[in-house]
């Protein structure tokens, strides 16, 4: 050859020759044998390029890489049925030619191997070590990606920890899989290529703790998540999709844990962080599209019990005086006997209301929790010990040698009812009576302090599940 021409030129310059594949074949026979090495070498191109006889030129391929024993070979043909979009998509044959390559070269590093070629090993294990994982075969693909590491340290750091942490999640590790994410955020700092997976590593993150139920934290991770995606690849990145989807299934999860807690623990101290969660619904939904096609300034979701709604409601309507009012989320349950219809005609008989109307920036949800659990805490505080001889003008009596009274002289707005609803959440209503109504001493009635009736036989219990503290 007057004029050396890389295999991929080659190509390009004998097909517009009018030579057919065996002429080409030829060329590239030539250079791995003259050579030994054939890095331009590119298959895809090939089989696009001789279509017709696709399949015999893989074939020849194959045979003449294990003739003349060249591992790059394999790998580039593991790459080529690892990545084809088309008929050729072979995830078992790409795992094949991938371990063939990495039998045929030394068990250890040769410090004399050119660049190229350590990086092309060291790929390789990374290739075969998604392709074990996708294959269900997560044992093989961490020995695989481990190898990677043992080829190349320093390189694609973050990408591969990244992957080792999906890894340790598929087998159940998620300790060992979170410190391997917390490495990628230790190194954040470094400039090693690869750390635009910042986003990915907190979504990971935020996975990790949704499954291990820890809500609050996963929240937290997705925020970063988000913002990061933005900065990095844009308002338009694929990143935020997936983020979205992990807290769509990060809201599911709260709610069937709220649920089950509800009814297996049957304590009422999580109704302030199930409360939480039917925000974080309320918040994550589209505008409200009426039955008519209209767009509403509001957000709904549905309930199934209108307890539910009304102990949200009350205990939104009490932040008023922890939360700014520029910030303050006007939350409120369905009006009574009134129907819902959406634009599929669909029905929602019960159920939160989020009014969107203003344009304000809302408080955080952390803000919210606490005030929440503050409101709880009122709730279940403040209470004394009375007599009906001391308090002769309540209206609502109790015989009391079975209930005992209890007293509050500070109320929050609707606390009774919402004291009444819980009780009735929980089943335990005839234990527990709650009340403001007082008679006039003159006749008549006004609402004043609030008054509790708890019966003897149930004190325990109730006091168990409500959390009081007389």
């Amino acid at each position: 050859r007057s004029l050396y021409l890389t295999p991929l030129r080659q190509i390009d310059y004998l097909s517009k020759k009018g030579m057919d594949e065996e002429e080409v074949f030829n060329w590239i026979e030539m250079d791995l044998r003259e050579n030994g090495y054939c890095d331009d070498l590119d298959i895809k191109k090939i089989i696009v390029q001789f279509s017709k006889n696709a399949a015999a030129i893989l074939t020849r391929l194959e045979n003449l890489f294990a003739e003349l024993t060249y591992p790059p070979g394999y790998v580039k043909l593991g790459w080529f049925y690892q990545n084809s979009k088309h008929e050729f998509f072979d995830r078992k044959k790409a795992i094949y030619f991938f371990e063939k390559a990495l039998e045929s070269i030394p068990k250890q590093p040769n410090p004399e191997t050119s660049y190229l070629q350590t990086l092309s090993d060291s790929d390789a294990y990374e290739d075969l070590a998604i392709l074990y994982l996708d294959e269900g075969q997560p044992i093989d693909a961490l020995n695989a990606m481990q190898k990677a590491f043992e080829w190349d340290l320093n390189r694609r750091t973050a990408i591969r920890l990244l992957f080792l942490a999906r890894v340790y999640s598929t087998l159940g590790d998620f300790g060992e899989a979170e410190k391997h994410l917390q490495t990628i955020l230790k190194l954040q700092g470094d400039q090693t290529p690869g750390f635009a997976k910042i986003a990915d590593t907190y979504i990971e993150l935020a996975q990790i703790s949704r499954i291990c139920g820890r809500y609050q934290q996963a929240h937290a991770y997705l925020d970063v998540a988000r913002e990061a995606a933005k900065k990095t690849y844009g308002p338009e990145s694929s990143l935020l999709d997936k983020a979205e989807k992990v807290f769509q299934a990060l809201l599911v999860s709260e709610r069937l844990a709220s649920r089950t807690k509800l009814s297996s623990l049957g304590k009422a101290s999580i109704i302030p962080s199930y409360c939480i969660t039917l925000v974080k619904r309320l918040i994550a939904q589209p505008l409200f599209v009426n039955r008519d096609g209209v767009t509403e300034k509001r957000k709904i979701i549905s309930l199934k019990s209108n307890d539910e709604s009304r102990i949200c409601e009350i205990f939104n309507n009490n932040t008023r005086g922890f939360i700014d009012s520029h910030s303050w989320l006007r939350i409120t349950s369905f009006p009574p006997n009134r129907l819902i219809r959406n634009a599929k005609g669909k029905e929602i008989k019960e159920g939160l209301i989020l009014d969107c109307s203003d344009k304000k920036e809302l408080c955080s949800l952390a803000t919210l929790e606490t005030s929440y659990n503050q409101i709880f805490k009122n709730m279940t505080t403040g209470w004394e010990r009375a007599t009906i001889d001391e308090n002769p003008y309540i209206m609502y009596k109790q015989k009391s040698d079975e209930f005992d009274l209890f007293i509050k002289e500070d109320n929050m707005l609707e606390e009774d009812s919402l004291i009444r609803l819980i009780a009735r959440r929980f089943s335990i209503e005839s234990s527990i009576k709650c009340d403001s109504l007082w008679l006039h001493q003159n006749g008549g009635y006004c609402s004043g302090k609030l008054y509790l009736w708890i019966k003897k036989s149930d004190v325990e219990k109730v006091i168990d599940i409500f959390g009081f503290k007389f």
